[in-house]
């Protein structure tokens, strides 16, 4: 065959994988959301006409950068939090500030980024048809974690729900469940230790006001689910936690001053310990004495601040690591929306992301 023939089948060919390649997402999305529509989408949403916009909503007051982990403003009595680059909405896709949860009506929605008001209204709406809601509606929520529930690894993989700073009393969430919408599997919420490091057994999680709950796909790098404390860091050197665990353990030079029974007057102790920084793990010298070595392997390790500081009114962090003990990835990359139900199968919140 001659080459003038196979030419313009070649461009023929490569013109129409680029075209492919261009409109690959579009059409996973058609064929994602065609599935999410067993009767036609409303013409007022109709590819053609634009959403009708939104009522007016006040503006949330600007409370600094966004990267990263939320930023956080008080204005009275209400602390406020910024969602970053994802969103927090009510059934009418309002945005809402987390002061504000309680008196929203609906269930609250985390809108991760890159998720189009028309696709997230869609998800919306399917939610409310799929389940009432639950009473515990802005208490809980999904904070936009967007590299945690995209991770592929099960040991890397988590989101991250948000307690309402307006909650006036704790709930328990041990039995309350989140449901895959691509999956349809539901992965219940475990049972966890309350003081960890003090040989407690699991109990049932209770959650207060601010508390940060931070759900892994995997298995527990420490074989249970735990409340953060003060002197959880000292675990956190020795054991690789996604993501990390900040180290807020109690300076080593104050506990060397308070401890007593180690006199200000061994230098070779003192020296030691102001070399130490926080949480971390000492290694007795040879040359130190045998009261320098007790206070070092007693008082300067996670057993010895929980027995010293499990009563302190700061002792836990507001943090708990919860792992659903899976050996594979479980949520899906992308296009995909989680439901959290409580025990009683009523939706408290979603997250949508792309």
């Amino acid at each position: 065959m001659q080459l003038g023939t196979l030419l313009p089948i070649f461009l023929f060919f490569m013109l129409f994988a680029g075209i492919l390649i261009i409109f690959r997402e579009e059409i996973e999305k058609m064929e994602l959301f065609g599935k999410l529509h067993v009767t036609p989408v409303p013409a007022t949403f109709t590819d053609r006409q634009d959403p009708p916009p939104p009522p007016f909503v006040p503006a949330v007051p600007d409370l600094g950068p966004t990267s990263g982990s939320p930023s956080a403003a008080t204005i009275g009595s209400a602390r406020l939090l910024s969602f970053g680059s994802g969103r927090l909405v009510d059934a009418t896709l309002h945005n809402i500030p987390v002061a504000n949860l309680r008196g929203s009506e609906g269930s609250l929605h985390t809108l991760l980024p890159d998720v189009a008001d028309y696709y997230a209204r869609a998800f919306v709406e399917e939610a409310s048809d799929l389940y009432p809601p639950s009473p515990h509606v802005g208490s809980v929520v999904f904070l936009d974690r967007a590299s945690g529930v995209k991770a592929s690894e099960p040991d890397r993989e988590y989101f991250v729900l948000l307690v309402s700073d307006l909650l006036s009393s704790p709930i328990t969430i041990t039995d309350w469940k989140v449901f895959d919408r691509t999956t349809k599997r539901i992965h219940r919420i475990p049972r966890a230790v309350k003081v960890f490091g003090s040989g407690d057994v699991s109990a049932s999680v209770v959650v207060s006001a601010g508390d940060r709950i931070f759900v892994s796909s995997g298995d527990s790098p420490v074989k249970t689910s735990f409340q953060v404390n003060k002197c959880s860091g000292y675990r956190s050197q020795s054991v690789d936690f996604v993501p990390s665990i900040k180290t807020t353990c109690t300076d080593p030079v104050r506990e060397f001053t308070s401890y007593g029974k180690v006199p200000f007057s061994d230098d070779v102790c003192y020296d030691t310990v102001s070399s130490l920084s926080p949480c971390a793990i000492a290694k007795a010298p040879q040359d130190v004495t045998a009261a320098c070595r007790d206070f070092l392997q007693q008082v300067l390790s996670e057993k010895g601040c929980v027995s010293r500081h499990r009563n302190d009114a700061d002792f836990f962090t507001g943090e708990w690591r919860l792992f659903l003990k899976s050996n594979r990835e479980l949520w899906k990359n992308r296009d995909n929306v989680l439901y959290l139900l409580d025990e009683n199968d009523l939706l408290v919140a979603t997250m949508v992301y792309r």
